[in-house]
């Protein structure tokens, strides 16, 4: 009986770490999104050869994925965006 209220606790725990981890990251890409920063602010980073900072910015307004993020700033170091 002891092992499955255990069980039970444990389970009931991690649901609620899963939901708290959720919360903070809608609010943490809420809070990026907020920053009034455009498509032309990574322009200008890819432009003065900041990729990373470029790539940071891109991801944190489209919540995109790693590949997307560098794929649209190298078409702007190589002069296709």
């Amino acid at each position: 009986m002891t092992v499955y209220v255990f069980i039970a606790v444990a389970t009931l725990g991690f649901i609620v770490a899963i939901a708290l981890n959720r919360q903070l990251m809608r609010q943490k890409h809420s809070d990026a999104s907020d920053t009034g920063k455009t498509d032309e602010d990574v322009r200008q980073l890819a432009r003065e050869g900041k990729q990373m900072p470029a790539i940071l910015l891109y991801r944190d307004i489209h919540q995109s994925g790693l590949k997307e993020a560098k794929e649209f700033v190298e078409s702007i170091t190589w002069g296709q965006e």
